[in-house]
């Protein structure tokens, strides 16, 4: 039997506000201005053979306009069974349309429910799903591993419900809109009911005539935070109120690499306010994970990618942590205004690293990810759509194809900027995201509503500042904030000798110029292994954009020979830091390096992380080595990654018959 960690009551969430009657999320079919989900309870049972989740759903829905005939919930490749209130089976449909969001379930209210007003009621609906879309173009949140896929030998299956796939799972209001509190009992159907489930929510003791495991979540969250896992997991104590679960393989490297989580929180309370959660647990997933960490609440899910040895990728978990507070106890309104999830969690995450590292370390981050804003602009190209802070998402639209940096960087950088001019007014922006937090806990608000909090503590700057320039204007930042940039210089200062090295030894033939470069690095080569693995990053990030730009003075010379001059000297196809690998790779494909294909092909075929996966594949199809090799070879990973990863890479290679910017 699992042993699950100790429960830690939440604090005692505050009262949620439902949004207006006429609003509506362009993502959801659900009107929460007419009901508004206030709790939900899911009976489950996970069943790998054959591969199908089966569920019953209870609801308490408040009523705000009792005239209101039907009910809409959100769903997508579910098949339902029944719905009923009390004893009594209710009609309903599933709308058949060809969206992009799923389907509509649209649940016939009896008559004798049209009464009075702040009504609750209450609902049941039995269905079954694969919980991957079915097949529907929008995909799902669930994804199932064979036992070969897994290092335990047992299989595995997990949940990623943003932006929009919790409706994959289970039939809700799947919009953030909505934040309710929510109960589950879990159980695996045989012959694997030895598998630990765990859940974003915490463990509680079962009631009496109850078999299986049984979660609560007390405080109110949006769909898209229900996360759920089950596999042969193992956990290892970090603090009284962290552990970190994994395959056995990999737990006690976990726990290694995690080991200051308790520190990074304590970090975060003094800046954003209490932690009002209670747990915070970590769950190291399998390889195909679609992205670096998932913020559920209680239990944030990661990626094994982050498992470099040495915790040079913890900034990934102190974002995680920085969602408590902003997502997660503040949630934005819908995907239109994500930037309020994102881009306060960045600003938040450097804040916290800045306490953490040093200030240096915050202009390493910043630069890195202006850097990599400029890249995803210029790939933009004329189609700017989207690169607007508040996205421009329409109905039938899938928000997934808005999803990229920009509200994480983008809504960093205009907070960076405003931080600075608030300073110059004498104020403090980190105490006002502060007030902030606590002023909106629970609640799911829209740009507008942080712009009247703005106006309300800075009326000043908030008169002269350009709103609409930075909200709902295309392409890149209009203004930079100013970072320590010691680190940022010290990478480019190696940059500049490497590019005045590539244009110096040119025409000699390439051993010689292998010798040369060594001969006139010097001890720079040895001072260069000393370096963490953020700022080789920030090295190989500043020439990759260097090259790009041609900013150096003179000729850039770039070809072939020059990644093997710095493969030969500093060794970068053995670098499994993930972010220095994937930066490596891209910049060695600029360049035509095909003695980086092997490294390449092995990198896409270990994990699925989006953020890593999508653009080498394009780089492949794009710039090297081109012809069949990256459709090829996606063809042969497909079945080992996350249908939301599969849908995009499609799209981005033009598989599904378009092709969309990353």
């Amino acid at each position: 039997m699992t042993k699950y960690p100790e429960y830690i009551p939440p604090a005692i969430p505050g009262h949620v506000n439902p949004p207006p009657a006429e609003y509506q999320d362009p993502s959801s079919f659900s009107f929460p201005g007419i009901h508004f989900t206030r709790n939900m309870h899911i009976d489950f049972t996970i069943d790998f053979n054959p591969r199908l989740l089966h569920g019953e759903a209870r609801y308490t829905f408040l009523v705000k306009n009792p005239s209101a005939t039907e009910l809409v919930l959100d769903i997508c490749g579910l098949t339902i069974k029944y719905i009923k209130i009390e004893d009594k089976i209710l009609d309903y449909s599933i709308d058949n349309l060809s969206s992009p969001i799923g389907n509509a379930l649209r649940i016939r209210l009896p008559d004798y429910l049209a009464v009075g007003d702040q009504q609750n009621i209450f609902r049941t609906i039995g269905y079954s799903t694969p919980g991957n879309g079915a097949g529907h173009q929008a995909g799902g949140a669930l994804d199932w591993l064979k036992s070969e896929q897994t290092s335990s030998g047992e299989p595995f299956a997990f949940t990623q419900c943003q932006s929009i796939h919790a409706r994959s799972i289970v039939p809700c209001q799947d919009t953030s809109a909505v934040k309710a509190t929510y109960s589950a009992l879990a159980k695996v159907a045989p012959p694997y009911q030895h598998l630990t489930v765990v859940m974003s929510a915490q463990n509680v003791p079962l009631r009496p005539g109850e078999t299986g495991t049984r979660f609560e979540c007390g405080v109110p969250v949006p769909s898209y935070l229900i996360a759920f896992a089950c596999g042969l997991l193992e956990q290892r104590e970090l603090s009284n109120r962290c552990v970190v679960w994994a395959e056995p393989s990999v737990v006690n490297a976990s726990a290694h690499e995690f080991a200051e989580v308790e520190d990074m929180l304590v970090t975060a309370e003094k800046i954003a306010g209490p932690y009002v959660w209670g747990r915070y647990d970590l769950l190291v997933l399998p390889s195909s994970f679609p992205y670096g960490g998932m913020e559920n609440p209680f239990l944030t899910f990661v990626t094994p990618t982050l498992l470099a040895g040495d915790r040079s990728m913890s900034n990934v978990i102190v974002h995680e942590i920085a969602h408590a507070w902003s997502g997660n106890l503040v949630s934005c309104q819908d995907t239109r205004h994500f930037w309020l999830n994102e881009g306060f969690t960045v600003k938040l995450e450097r804040r916290i690293i800045r306490e953490m590292r040093s200030k240096a370390r915050e202009g390493l981050d910043g630069i890195a990810g202006r850097r990599d804003l400029d890249d995803l602009i210029l790939s933009f190209g004329d189609n700017l759509k989207y690169s607007t802070l508040v996205s421009q998402l329409q109905v039938d639209e899938d928000p997934d194809d808005y999803f990229n940096i920009i509200p994480y960087e983008k809504g960093y950088n205009v907070l960076l900027l405003l931080e600075q001019k608030v300073e110059k007014e004498g104020g403090n922006l980190h105490d006002w995201m502060r007030e902030y937090f606590k002023a909106n806990e629970y609640q799911s608000i829209n740009t507008d509503d942080f712009l009247r909090l703005f106006k309300e503590a800075f009326p000043n700057l908030y008169e002269k500042f350009e709103w609409d320039t930075w909200l709902y204007g295309e392409g890149n930042c209009v203004e930079y904030g100013d970072l320590d940039l010691t680190l940022v210089h010290q990478a480019a200062e190696f940059t500049d000798k490497w590019l005045d090295l590539f244009r110096e030894v040119d025409s000699l033939p390439y051993d010689d110029a292998v010798e040369a470069c060594r001969k006139q690095l010097g001890t720079d080569i040895d001072d260069f292994e000393t370096w963490d693995a953020k700022t080789k990053h920030g090295f190989l990030t500043d020439l990759r954009g260097k090259i790009a730009a041609n900013e150096s003075p003179g000729q850039i010379v770039w070809n072939g020979k020059c990644p093997g001059y710095l493969e030969d000297i500093h060794g970068f196809n053995a670098i499994k830091n993930s972010e220095v690998r994937f930066m490596w790779c891209r910049l060695a494909l600029s360049g035509c390096y095909e003695n980086v294909l092997d490294n390449v092909n092995e990198f896409v075929s270990m994990q699925g992380r989006m953020k890593y996966i999508r653009p080498l594949y394009a780089d492949m199809n794009d710039i090297y080595p081109k012809g069949s090799n990256a459709t090829d070879l996606f063809a042969a990973n497909k079945n080992s990654y996350h249908s939301i990863a599969v849908k995009m890479i499609e799209r981005d290679l033009g598989l599904d018959g378009s092709r969309k910017t990353r």
